[in-house]
């Protein structure tokens, strides 16, 4: 059952990732690695940070704790969660237009970006989208701890479709039609996991309350901190890259939307399904099992990333040829991109393995605080990193990117071995 469960969400994810690229090759051939790419990048840059950190933080510890509870103790929880999630979701709206002036402070004014006519509407929509990716983070963690991953991963479909309609739609417009569509298809995919949860939530409305989730509220700051390793990296992009000149943002945007789409059929399939196993075997204290289990899934893991990374290394002028390389996208945009991409591919190995070994960590108690000073570690290590390379344009910044993950897989490793010692072994002195 957990190897067919795995084997279709990978499916999905590959699914997922075809229609990620689909996405790419239009914005290459529409608008190449000009200004108005930038411009997209720089406007979803903060707001795909601030989500980004909400979602993992609610992957990462709302699926152990609804896999360790009953039915009641469930609907009550995830009606709970779903209240919250709406209220930031509101807040994010009304705060938008303040929220823009502090996004555009950092931005230099003599680049092409903050001149461009369309920043503002992107940046307006990239809140906009922020605030409803929140509550379908939220659903979306509910499904997988209720074992219902391959719902989970099929709804993330959605936002690529959105943006992929539009733009057939409506050809001949601006990138900005890019973001609506991704809005557009988030609020759908929300729509149908309130659908697919709605008994759930409605059991469990009446009882709803803050209290439920204060335990969560407690942990979530230094959880968010934790996982912001996942998603500062366009944060700091966004402030390097424009001053390296104009085309680094979008070359970067190009080549880790492959690192992603491709490195997702390593590791969504494992961590989504294998993170309410993890949390299973801690309950019963199998250590064992609970270490078999996590080297075989380091194994299966590494094992993909490090063939992707082999076939990547050997043909990315050619996969890029074949997915971008028409319209504005020229020549020299593929062999920059394709440069970007080698040195983007250690990285993407350990942080495909980052991601098994944080979802491990999850399942015990008493780590956020140690995760939040790594997740910390991790962001002003790219930043500096980045701050020597960034004169070298995008493959400066994807040899940050790279060492900052070997870095923190290795401190990673170390803080996993001690939490199985104290967890398994001095619980049963």
């Amino acid at each position: 059952m957990i190897l067919r469960s795995s084997l279709i969400v990978a499916g999905l994810a590959l699914l997922g990732s075809f229609f990620g690229f689909l996405v790419q090759i239009e914005l290459a051939r529409e608008f190449g690695t000009g200004v108005q790419v930038d411009g997209y990048l720089f406007a979803i840059s903060a707001p795909t940070f601030f989500a980004g950190m909400l979602a993992a933080l609610l992957s990462y510890m709302v699926v152990p704790r609804i896999a360790k509870q009953n039915q009641q103790e469930q609907d009550r929880f995830i009606a709970s969660l779903l209240f919250g999630a709406i209220a930031i979701a509101v807040a994010l709206i009304l705060l938008a237009p303040f929220f823009k002036i502090i996004q555009k402070s950092y931005l230099l004014n003599s680049t092409p970006i903050s001149q461009w006519s369309g920043l503002d509407d992107l940046l307006r929509w990239g809140w906009w989208i922020a605030a409803i990716q929140i509550p379908f983070a939220c659903l979306s963690a509910v499904l997988t701890g209720l074992r219902r991953p391959v719902s989970a991963t099929a709804l993330n479909l959605s936002p690529y479709l959105g943006m992929l309609v539009l733009l057939q739609l409506k050809q001949n417009g601006t990138v900005v039609l890019v973001a609506e569509g991704m809005f557009i298809g988030t609020a759908v995919s929300f729509l149908i996991a309130l659908l697919i949860l709605r008994a759930r939530i409605l059991l469990g409305w009446r009882h709803a309350s803050w209290s439920e989730v204060g335990s969560l509220i407690t942990q979530s700051p230094f959880m968010m901190i934790a996982m912001s390793c996942f998603s500062a990296y366009t944060v700091v992009d966004s402030y390097w890259a424009p001053r390296a000149g104009v085309g680094v943002l979008s070359t970067l945007g190009y080549a880790q939307r492959i690192i992603i789409g491709l490195g997702n059929l390593a590791v969504i399939g494992p961590s989504v399904v294998m993170a309410p196993r993890f949390a299973e075997l801690v309950a019963k204290k199998d250590c064992r099992q609970f270490s078999l289990v996590l080297m075989k899934t380091f194994f299966v893991t590494g094992g993909l990333g490090f063939s992707l990374a082999i076939s990547l290394f050997y043909f990315s002028e050619e996969l890029i040829s074949i997915l971008f390389m028409r319209g504005a996208f020229d020549y020299l945009a593929m062999n920059q991109v394709a440069n970007t991409l080698r040195y983007y591919l250690p990285g993407m190995i350990f942080m495909l393995l980052s991601v098994i070994g944080l979802r491990a960590i999850c399942s015990f108690e008493g780590y956020e605080k140690v995760l939040a000073v790594l997740g910390i570690f991790w962001v002003f290590l790219y930043f500096g990193i980045s701050a020597l390379f960034f004169h070298q344009g995008a493959t400066g910044l994807a040899i940050a990117y790279s060492i900052s993950w070997i870095v923190y897989f290795v401190a990673l490793c170390m803080i996993l071995r001690r939490s199985i010692n104290h967890n398994f072994f001095k619980k049963m002195e």
